[in-house]
């Protein structure tokens, strides 16, 4: 008996994205335009109230590799690898995952104890970096 494959990350990634298609969409067609800067001097502004909302950041290096390696190559396959994201880690016991403008990224650790492989948690990057590509905060 042969158990069956897993699907690679990148795979895996691409139907995660795909899916995102429809994720809060309005099928508004209307066009924001705001500055590379301005959308990353926002995005710094809203870091600090986000960390402090869901208890602070979460240290664990470990973690923050595996996460930085994910993002990397979650990055490499999608057609805007020129995107910044930066993921921090929270220090809240609630399952979250949230996208600020700039490629803001935050995760907090309660996630992680649904995600049971890098297979989910890379589909939970693909999604929220999704999210950021989109620029669905404006």
């Amino acid at each position: 008996m042969t158990t069956p494959r897993k699907p690679t990350l990148i795979a895996f990634a691409v139907v995660a994205i795909l899916a995102l298609a429809g994720c809060g969409s309005t099928g508004s067609r209307e066009a924001i335009v705001i500055l590379p800067e301005t959308e990353a001097e926002l995005g710094r502004k809203l870091h600090d109230r986000t960390v402090e909302q869901y208890g602070g950041e979460y240290q664990d290096a470990a973690l923050s590799d595996l996460v930085d390696r994910i993002v990397r190559r979650l990055g490499e396959a999608e057609e805007e690898s020129d995107l910044p994201y930066t993921v921090i880690l929270l220090d809240s016991p609630m399952p979250v995952a949230i996208t600020n403008p700039g490629g803001n990224i935050f995760l907090a650790r309660g996630l992680f104890a649904l995600i049971d492989d890098e297979t989910e948690l890379a589909s939970v990057l693909a999604h929220e970096m999704g999210h950021v590509t989109a620029r669905h905060w404006a």
